[in-house]
């Protein structure tokens, strides 16, 4: 009976035994008194059952107590132990089938559902941490990190996510450090054809600045040439002159004047000849004029040192015809020469802009020389015909043979003048060829050098596309990804491990709802345990029993 009582009964059930009992022992002390009062009962009998009566009830108050009071205090204290979170504390009472039995069962299932949540909790605990170490691996660029400790069920797809996310970032990241490298090496080549370019570019201005000074350089002897000529020329014209007033026997001599009046008229044109050709007729004018000077200074007498002059200067003559064909060849090789000078400036750029303008003058000067040839030709034919009619001035032979004489040897120097000048000017036409030949070689390793810079960069993208095709591909299945993911997250129906976890925090917060009510009540409930501890709420629960 009083096992039933203690681990069976309900709360209800307890209160109405303990009325019962109460209302017996009350009516078995009211009945011993009724029976003293009315004499059934000797009086020492009817006290010794009132005191019988007095004493079960205090047995049966203070049996209640324990009963009753003791298993609901200790299960409020372990309650609000649990509300506390001790999960590991034993729960008695759990074998009984009354209300504190039913009380115990319920805190069973919350302290499965605390332990469950706090397992929850450490899982979830450990994962995030696993990922925040491999962000932090991920901050401090360490691309090799890989989360190798599985999961649980519920959270082994976000490792597997999180490894592959690392091996794509990894790979995007090796194949844009590939594309710099490329990049890098490319735009060394690039540079470094550019350095190669600029430098030649400046050795071709150096050059066309040479070439500016000699042709500077030139232009002056050009012009010392062409004024010893006119001197050389006014010179002859004065002993031509003075050879006409001679006669008959002085008549070749006239003409060797002549030729040299046309000897001189040709040299003129030197100014725009250029080379060692120009040179050497130059020498070989100013030995024939040495040598007629000392023939016509040798003769005994006027008459024959006229005629041996006169043959001389013949001789003379003959040689400056062929300098006259030289000189119209020079002036034709010179012209080609400017010619092919005004191509390669006009392939040059605007590099060789002055270049083209000082080619374009030296052209003109040449077809100036050739026009000059002609003229001569033809004054020299004009000049045959005049000293033909100067044969009869024969009577002032020897006059006009010293005076001859003077004007050779003045002849004589200024050929000498003009053929230095004119080695000049073949020492500085050297130059000026040596300076285009540079040029020319110049502009073709800069053209070569622009195509080596134009396959490079043009290999540069060729490499480079493929990577960062590859790296456009990966950014746009990792957007589509997370397009897909956010889709997923937002469909009312949701299967696989999504559905799982989002069941399990559903679960999770439900029971963190009813932990939150039960700790309401148990907190409410405070008051009525303190009371039962010390056995003055027996009253109020008697009026709101519970279970």
């Amino acid at each position: 009976m009083v096992r039933w009582f203690q681990y069976h009964a309900p709360i209800r059930a307890k209160f109405t035994v303990l009325a019962i009992i109460y209302m017996a022992l009350s009516a078995m002390s009211l009945g011993s008194t009724a029976a003293v009062a009315y004499g059934l009962l000797p009086g020492m009998t009817g006290i010794i059952i009132a005191a019988a009566a007095l004493a079960m009830v205090a047995i049966v108050a203070v049996a209640s107590r324990q009963l009753i009071c003791g298993p609901y205090v200790s299960t409020v204290v372990r309650m609000e132990g649990l509300a506390a979170g001790d999960l590991t504390s034993a729960i008695n009472y759990t074998s009984s089938r009354d209300c504190v039995g039913r009380m115990t069962k319920a805190m069973e299932v919350f302290r499965a559902n605390g332990q469950a949540l706090a397992a929850a909790s450490a899982t979830q605990r450990e994962v995030v941490e696993a990922l925040g170490q491999g962000l932090g691996r991920l901050a401090d660029s360490d691309l090799t990190h890989r989360i190798d400790r599985p999961f649980t069920a519920d959270y082994e797809a976000l490792r597997v996510d999180f490894n592959r996310a690392m091996t794509a970032v990894s790979d995007a990241i090796v194949a844009v450090t590939a594309a710099s490298n490329g990049i890098n090496s490319g735009a060394s080549d690039i540079r470094q054809a550019s350095d190669d370019l600029s430098q030649r570019t400046e050795q071709q201005a150096a050059s066309l600045e040479e070439t500016a000074a000699a042709m500077d350089e030139i232009t002056g002897t050009v012009r010392e040439t062409a004024a010893g000529a006119r001197r050389a020329n006014t010179a002859v014209s004065e002993a031509r002159t003075e050879a006409e007033s001679s006669g008959e026997v002085v008549r070749r001599a006239v003409e060797a004047m002549g030729g040299i009046e046309r000897s001189s008229s040709e040299i003129i044109l030197a100014r725009a000849v250029n080379g060692r050709e120009t040179a050497a007729g130059a020498r070989r004018a100013n030995t024939a004029v040495s040598e007629a000077r000392t023939e016509a200074e040798s003769s005994g007498e006027v008459v024959r040192r006229a005629v041996e002059a006169m043959g001389g200067i013949e001789r003379s003559s003959s040689e400056i015809s062929e300098i006259i064909s030289v000189i119209d060849g020079i002036a034709f090789q010179t012209n080609l020469l400017a010619l092919n000078a005004g191509v390669e400036a006009a392939r040059a750029g605007d590099a060789g802009r002055g270049f083209a303008v000082v080619a374009s003058e030296v052209r003109a000067l040449a077809q100036r020389s050739a026009d000059a040839a002609k003229d001569v030709k033809t004054k020299i034919l004009a000049s045959t015909e005049q000293v033909d009619a100067g044969v009869s001035l024969v009577s002032e032979t020897g006059k006009a043979l010293q005076r001859i004489i003077a004007r050779i040897g003045e002849v004589s120097t200024l050929v000498s003048t003009i053929a230095s000048s004119a080695e000049h000017q073949a020492t500085g036409l050297q130059q000026v060829n040596t300076a285009v030949s540079e040029m020319d070689g110049v502009t073709q390793q800069n053209a070569a050098m622009v195509e080596e810079a134009t396959a490079a960069a043009r290999s540069l993208a060729q490499d480079q596309d493929p990577r960062l095709d590859r790296a456009g591909r990966r950014r746009r299945v990792a957007g589509q990804r997370d397009r897909q993911g956010a889709a997923t997250h937002h469909r009312p129906h949701r299967g696989g491990q999504h559905a799982r976890l989002d069941d399990r925090l559903v679960r999770r917060a439900s029971g963190d709802r009813a932990a939150a009510g039960e700790h309401r009540r148990l907190r409410d409930g405070r008051g009525d345990a303190a009371e039962c501890r010390d056995g003055r709420g027996s009253d109020r629960r008697r009026a709101q029993p519970r279970g």
